[in-house]
């Protein structure tokens, strides 16, 4: 059924970019969750919907990102999402990014809803407001915790302010891409290095008045960025993969 795909535009921004004019990797975040968001209220699915029937919000629970190439200040991208049949607690919401006619990258991202009151994930597969099967078009298998390599170590500390976070009162699941392409040293990259692969897993909220420490490890051509709390608590993990290993 139709309702199950979503289709919106977007105009890549200078404040979407880095200093190689390159869409930025939590700037691609906003997008996925801009027409992710869009798509939910078309599906009487936003979030003053399901606080009113469910008293429940939407959280990511892991995300995936892979382009093909980077995508440049002043291009145009059609975002085209495939919403998954849930499975037990957990949709799928497949995305496909276009430039004109050609596919620039894909992602997937697992989300639940979360009780206000208990911020415990629900059961949602039985929910009339959910495709009974995958529709034509969705994406296969599923993201896991990612598992780290044994050389990870403190790279940095960062504490966390108001501006960080968002309408549910802890960080924003935009900002955690900023905090781990930070660690990364994306910054550092050589010209024509561009990041290819990003896996996010947001483990624990994180909110306002925290530090978290920031620990970093490289394998197989990944890099790697572990978020803790101040408590110890894993609160992100994340891995990437640059289009090259020059430089990083």
């Amino acid at each position: 059924m139709d309702q199950w795909y979503n289709e919106e535009t977007y105009y890549v921004t200078s404040s979407d970019t880095d200093a190689a004019y390159e869409y930025k990797a939590s700037a691609i975040f906003v997008l996925l969750q801009k027409v992710m968001s869009q798509h939910a209220r078309n599906l009487i699915l936003n979030r003053d919907e399901i606080i009113n029937k469910y008293n429940c919000c939407w959280m990511a629970l892991r995300t995936w990102v892979k382009m093909i190439r980077p995508v440049i200040w002043a291009e145009t991208v059609t975002a085209k999402t495939v919403i998954r049949k849930p499975v037990g607690k957990r949709l799928h919401w497949d995305c496909y990014m276009y430039v004109g006619q050609e596919l620039v990258g894909m992602a997937t991202s697992i989300w639940v809803m979360v009780n206000l009151a208990t911020r415990k994930s629900r059961v949602i597969e039985s929910l009339p407001e959910f495709p009974t099967e995958d529709p034509e078009g969705a994406m296969t298998g599923t993201l896991s915790r990612i598992v780290f390599p044994e050389n990870m170590t403190l790279h940095d500390q960062r504490k966390l302010y108001y501006s960080d976070t968002d309408v549910n009162g802890h960080l924003n699941n935009t900002r955690y891409v900023d905090l781990a392409c930070d660690a990364a040293e994306l910054h550092l990259r050589p010209n024509g290095v561009f990041l290819q692969e990003l896996e996010i897993s947001y483990v624990d909220e994180c909110f306002a008045g925290e530090t978290i420490s920031l620990y970093r490890g490289k394998e197989d051509g990944y890099l790697y960025i572990h978020g803790v709390g101040p408590d110890g608590s894993d609160r992100f993990d994340c891995k990437i993969k640059m289009s090259s290993d020059e430089g990083l």
